[in-house]
């Protein structure tokens, strides 16, 4: 069995080694739509719009997300090279979600993405990583999730699902107002 500790460790480890830095890096400031869409598994309760803001809370019962994060707007995302901010925000404005990661603490930058590593309590040991990237002249965000348990063998990754968001019109890159 494998103790709480060693399995953070695992996981942390695991992490680690999918962020190594590289010279050219992307940034993904910018505002996003909390409506997307599942591109992968394409399964008939992910049919309709997945709410950002559902997979940021960890919570993947789509239908159900839909609803409880129907009044989130959009999502702001401001990238440093320290730390990772996202913030959910209602039509107004306020703020009804947010998450801040340091660098090499749950956030990590490879060439092409950002990694995040998300945990819950109610999800035990186990961890969330979220990569995304830029996709389709940078108008689009692909957010791929996976869910990291901790073995015995080291950490094993099982695919969630990859997502993709639209940047709102009018905000340019490096714009989070």
């Amino acid at each position: 069995m494998v103790s709480i500790m060693s399995a953070r460790r695992f996981i942390a480890g695991f992490f680690v080694a999918l962020t190594v830095c590289s010279a050219h890096e992307v940034n993904m400031s910018g505002t996003y739509e909390n409506a997307g869409a599942m591109v992968k598994p394409d399964t008939t309760d992910a049919a309709g719009t997945i709410s950002f803001q559902g997979l940021l809370s960890l919570e993947f019962d789509y239908p159900l997300t839909r609803e409880q994060h129907a009044q989130t707007d959009r999502v702001v995302v401001s990238q440093t090279d320290s730390t990772f901010t996202i913030e959910c925000k209602d039509r107004d404005g306020t703020t009804t979600w947010s998450g801040q990661w340091r660098r090499d603490k749950g956030y990590g930058v490879e060439a092409e993405q950002v990694n995040l590593l998300l945990r819950s309590k109610r999800y035990g040991d186990d961890g969330f990583l979220f990569s995304l990237s830029l996709a389709g002249e940078r108008q689009l965000l692909l957010v791929e999730v996976q869910r990291i348990n901790a073995t015995t063998f080291g950490p094993v990754a099982k695919p969630v699902g990859m997502f993709l968001f639209n940047r709102v019109a009018g905000k340019s890159p490096g714009i989070s107002k």
